[in-house]
């Protein structure tokens, strides 16, 4: 799995809580999720996990439609690594 793209629908000027993650689940396998405002949007496994030094986020409207730059606004962002 590399390069993933997760397509969420979203509203303007609403504020949503974003978790990118990646853990273990009850079977012992490497899940990559993704959750907005707690609802899974997208869950699937990882057979090929990889550890990076450095990383980028980049943020968009969406495939052709140009940059969102001054149009996000990012809030209390962490990164944590396993």
């Amino acid at each position: 799995m590399h390069n993933k793209v997760v397509n969420v629908d979203y509203e303007l000027n609403k504020q949503y809580y974003i978790v990118i993650k990646q853990e273990l689940d009850e079977e012992n396998r490497l899940m990559y999720c993704v959750r907005v405002d707690e609802e899974i949007v997208e869950c699937v496994e990882n057979t090929e996990p990889r550890s990076f030094d450095h990383i980028n986020l980049y943020i968009s409207k969406g495939s052709g439609s140009g940059s969102a730059s001054g149009k996000v606004i990012l809030s209390d962002m962490s990164v944590k690594s396993l």
